[in-house]
């Protein structure tokens, strides 16, 4: 947030006052470069890996990517999926059923991560280290 703040200064005989400085008030976030607006949107550790398992496994459960990212917490996922909802990344369909179902996939945008997400699988799996990590579910096949 950028500071509201108004500086006068008094000119001759004190009595006009001169703006020196108008800040603008902003609820934008200011960023370096365009690699934040990426980190912002799926930076984190299991965003890239819900993306990437709607992307190529399309549409899933709640459950069935509870089952797919393994040690993810209950809360951590519905947590992460509202965030990629309300950033346009997810679509969350719910259908009146009983019990309630609901379903995720991507969105257009979502899906215009894809090509990011496979670059970034491929220089995973060339600079993985096999002593430090087992790979359960890769994305690239050898």
């Amino acid at each position: 947030m950028v500071n509201n703040s108004k500086s006068t200064e008094n000119i001759a005989d004190g009595l006009t006052e001169k703006p020196i400085k108008e800040d603008v008030v902003t609820d934008k976030k200011e960023i370096i470069c365009e690699i934040e607006v990426v980190t912002d949107l799926i930076g984190g550790k299991w965003k890239p890996v819900i993306v990437y398992l709607l992307g190529f496994q399309g549409k899933k459960r709640f459950g069935e990517l509870k089952t797919l990212m393994g040690s993810i917490s209950h809360i951590t996922l519905i947590n992460k999926l509202k965030e990629l909802e309300e950033d346009g990344i997810v679509f969350r369909e719910a259908f009146a059923t009983v019990p309630m179902r609901v379903e995720y996939s991507l969105t257009e945008r979502g899906m215009s991560l894809m090509p990011v997400l496979e670059m970034l699988c491929v220089w995973g799996k060339r600079n993985i280290d096999y002593n430090k990590y087992l790979m359960i579910n890769p994305c690239v096949k050898n």
